[in-house]
């Protein structure tokens, strides 16, 4: 049944890190004011952001009972019920499955989001720039030929990741090493695959943002709960 846009309940699990789902939530406020033409504050649906502590996922070999505080933390969710729960991290993401069926709201799913955006554009091939569990679990797609950085360059990413979390400044010159290594091997576009390089690498140009996509994916299925207005 349709619902007014402030009954809408979205919950969002971030903390992974903390920076990136504050813009995630700025963006998303934005988007709500726009889309939805907001009049005044109780016009806003409500939005459930929990933001944990859990260990950087920078390793390809995470086991499922190291990502507990995730599950934990939608599991704290659930108890809004929520509409649906939107996951920013990208690497907590390659546990979708897993999440879903230990939890009681629908998970967005990320890897489908991006991959309908590949589909779209009918590209070929795409780099990824993200961390050792983004590249080969997350972002792994059959049909598509996925190159990933060799292990040098993703250590060096998983530092770069390390470091903004650490609220150190880095340069997106930082990135320009592996972004001409995925260019020179053919990558028709560059999946930003961590939120903290998409917080850094925003204007590398032929990239794709998977927090943009979230975001906008977020806000479709706001659209498809809200009562549609009469004229």
């Amino acid at each position: 049944m349709p619902k007014e846009l402030n009954q809408v309940n979205i919950g969002i699990l971030g903390g992974i890190g903390p920076e990136s789902s504050a813009e995630f939530y700025h963006n998303l406020i934005k988007g709500i004011q726009k889309r939805f033409k907001i009049k005044s504050t109780n016009d806003f649906p409500h939005i459930i952001l929990n933001s944990i502590a859990i260990q950087d996922m920078i390793d390809l070999n995470i086991k499922n009972s190291e990502i507990n505080p995730i599950l934990e933390g939608l599991v704290e969710l659930d108890q809004f019920k929520p509409d649906f729960n939107a996951i920013i991290c990208n690497s907590a993401n390659s546990f979708h499955d897993y999440l879903s069926k230990n939890t009681a709201t629908e998970i967005l799913n990320l890897r489908t989001i991006i991959l309908k955006h590949i589909r779209n554009k009918q590209l070929k091939k795409i780099g990824v720039l993200g961390t050792f569990t983004t590249q080969y679990n997350l972002y792994n797609y059959p049909n598509i030929e996925v190159i990933a950085l060799p292990h040098y360059l993703c250590k060096w990413i998983n530092n770069i990741i390390l470091k903004i979390n650490r609220g150190e400044n880095v340069c997106t010159s930082e990135l320009d090493e592996s972004v001409n290594y995925l260019v020179s091997h053919g990558a028709e576009e560059i999946i930003l695959g961590c939120t903290e390089i998409e917080l850094i690498g925003k204007n590398i140009p032929n990239t794709i943002n998977p927090m943009a996509l979230l975001l906008e994916e977020v806000l479709c299925r706001i659209s498809s709960l809200v009562m549609k207005k009469t004229a």
